[in-house]
């Protein structure tokens, strides 16, 4: 009879591991594909903090901060649309084409448009006047928000793809970095390489989409575009919201702190990155898996393993602090180590607050709701970054309690509507 057991739980196990074969395949193309995200920028940081200094990271990172809000207005929220979109239509080819015609278009248009007033702004306004050409350049970012079709990847489940664009443009990107940076004046081309190291990226993809995979674009009447952008709005809404929260708290830093501070609060989202990295692949992963079955066996595990998990990591984050930001910053950075551990909260509350809303919320119906937990956050945001204001708190601790509270309200909401399916 034991026998018998043992050999039904073994076939029970292969069955399993036949049935998710994609999603596990998936899972170990996105670690790669999210270590890569993290760790490139961590292996290059303690060259570039040491040969560019402080100050001029913080500069090209206050930046980038400009230009990530513009990313996801580029966006527009189009990507969480496609890659659900995509996911639900990916035996049909025809329907394929149209969503990549229909995100390709509306990208472009918006990346024009955006990039018209945001350039115009540079050259009329004195508040860029120092650094005219470095403003102007990270908006070279968007293009390759435009054109890296990611969510399409993603949504037919062959993240092996973006794998292997991705390494190739990190690749280039830090193998000039050490070639091209060698001194304090050499900053301006750290967005450079970056940005030319996600073009190199972009035709890759381009290759994969149009003849590896076949994709074709065609033409696609009015009404869609607009139904797409009705549809894309509120995931916009979300989105600029959440990232709205992240750079513009780096903007404030940089305004009334400087950017040295900058450079500290970007290191902890740096480390904080890196932690982020098992649960940004196992939600990138099950997401599609979720959308397509609505398994609620698959969220409750999921949300288990996340929650523990988190703990875990912040704990050791605390332990190794020191160590950690001696390595990647030298002696000069060790003022960084409280802000730092601070800031590691966000572990345990992203973890959370991310798998609710890519896998819960969105999946199970809840877009609306979705949406309105990172503009109540946002909300939030500005009225505790106006109570700063008044009365007058100025140092890194401020800003990163507010971010804190803004991203616990996010916890809080989206477990009010997805209890239902983590109890379980």
């Amino acid at each position: 009879m034991c026998c018998k057991e043992i050999k039904k739980k073994n076939n029970e196990v292969k069955i399993v591991i036949k049935n998710n074969r994609l999603l596990l395949s998936n899972i170990s193309y996105l670690g790669v594909f999210q270590i890569l995200l993290a760790l490139v920028p961590l292996l290059t940081y303690p060259y570039l903090i040491r040969v560019v200094g402080e100050y001029n990271y913080g500069l090209v990172a206050y930046a980038q901060a400009i230009s990530a809000i513009l990313v996801i207005i580029v966006n527009f929220g189009i990507n969480i649309y496609a890659t659900k979109d995509v996911a639900e239509n990916r035996d049909t080819p025809e329907k394929l084409n149209k969503i990549i015609s229909t995100v390709y278009l509306l990208k472009g248009t918006i990346f024009f448009i955006v990039g018209f007033f945001y350039l115009s702004t540079i050259f009329i306004f004195d508040f860029f006047s120092e650094n005219k050409f470095l403003f102007a350049l990270v908006y070279g970012y968007c293009l390759s928000e435009w054109l890296l079709p990611v969510w399409y990847f993603q949504g037919i489940e062959k993240m092996r793809y973006m794998v292997v664009i991705d390494s190739v443009s990190k690749i280039f990107f830090t193998f000039l970095i050490f070639i091209l940076i060698t001194s304090e004046t050499d900053f301006i081309r750290i967005p450079i390489l970056q940005i030319l190291g996600n073009l190199v990226g972009a035709l890759i993809a381009f290759y994969l989409l149009f003849y590896k995979e076949k994709r074709t674009v065609i033409r696609v009447n009015y009404r869609d575009l607009i139904k797409y952008l009705k549809t894309s709005f509120p995931f916009f809404l979300s989105r600029l919201s959440v990232v709205g929260i992240a750079q513009l708290t780096t903007i404030f830093i940089g305004r009334t702190l400087g950017y040295i501070e900058v450079s500290w609060y970007d290191l902890a989202k740096k480390i904080w990155g890196v932690f982020m990295l098992p649960a940004n692949v196992i939600n990138t992963a099950i997401y599609p898996r979720i959308a397509y079955t609505k398994s609620v066996k698959m969220v409750h595990l999921a949300f288990n393993f996340l929650f523990i998990g988190s703990i875990v990591l912040y704990i050791v984050l605390l332990l190794f602090t020191p160590f950690v930001v001696k390595i990647l910053g030298g002696e000069q950075m060790l003022l960084a180590v409280p802000s730092v551990r601070f800031y590691g909260i966000m572990i345990i509350l992203c973890y959370l607050t991310y798998f609710l809303g890519s896998c819960v919320m969105i999946p199970f119906g809840f877009q609306k709701q979705f949406n309105l937990s990172v503009i109540y956050s946002f909300f939030l945001f500005s009225i505790l970054i106006l109570i700063l204001y008044l009365l007058s708190i100025k140092n890194l601790y401020g800003f990163i309690s507010v971010i804190l509270f803004s991203e616990l309200a996010i916890l809080l909401y989206r477990l009010k509507y997805s209890y239902q399916y983590i109890k379980r």
